[in-house]
């Protein structure tokens, strides 16, 4: 949509009024009734339109992760701003990011949906409310919908040895595309990422860092930013 307004107080007072809704607590709120994604797919990120293009996406996965660990058991001022930002990675450009930077994105973006589904939908109870949990809870990054599964396993570990696909494919459930699709069909309007974007190079320390959230994972999450020379 294009919103034409009169001046720059209109317009600050168009975002103030878009901005001023705040999450709610029901899981129907975060499915898609466009069906741009597969129905069950719960979209943590998805309460308020991207009006803007960040242009670090690494600097504002950082302030994410960052703003999801204080979120956690905060009020629901600090849950509102932690949705608000988030939904700042639907319209990112991923094309400037070095291998490096981009798996670096791509853990604090995991780490981020982690907590931050736990705090809209809590944590799962049971192994069926576990597998639920990371199948369907996702954020849309660059236009395009992934889940923790999803990133974990199509994104971080697409080029690392995995487990029996028998196995795996009896737990994890992934919406597959196509680098085409990834190029050229994406779900909303974002800024053409290349489909490499979207496949991090393997890197054994992923299994020092990635948590899973439960007692057998590090029991602090790094925050990865980009070195100053």
């Amino acid at each position: 949509f294009d919103f034409i307004v009169r001046s720059d107080e209109e317009a600050d007072i168009w975002l103030a009024s878009l901005r001023s809704a705040g999450p709610s607590s029901s899981a129907g709120q975060w499915r898609d009734r466009l069906r741009r994604w597969p129905a069950s797919r719960l979209v943590c990120n998805d309460s308020e339109m991207c009006l803007e293009t960040a242009k670090d996406p690494l600097a504002l996965s950082a302030e994410l992760l960052r703003c999801a660990v204080r979120s956690q058991g905060a009020d629901s001022t600090s849950v509102r701003q932690l949705c608000s930002l988030s939904c700042a990675l639907k319209g990112l450009d991923l094309s400037g990011l070095s291998p490096q930077d981009l798996w670096c994105f791509w853990v604090n973006v995991f780490h981020s949906l982690l907590i931050q589904s736990c705090t809209q939908f809590g944590r799962p109870r049971n192994l069926r409310q576990l597998l639920s949990f990371y199948n369907n809870c996702s954020y849309i990054v660059a236009g395009h919908v992934f889940s923790l599964a999803e990133i974990e396993h199509c994104v971080l570990r697409c080029d690392m040895q995995r487990a029996s696909a028998r196995f795996l494919n009896l737990l994890v459930r992934v919406w597959r595309r196509s680098d085409k699709e990834f190029e050229e069909r994406s779900s909303l309007r974002a800024p053409s990422s290349p489909a490499s974007s979207f496949k991090c190079r393997a890197d054994w320390r992923l299994n020092l860092v990635l948590s899973a959230g439960n007692t057998a994972s590090a029991p602090r999450i790094p925050v990865f930013e980009r070195m100053t020379e």
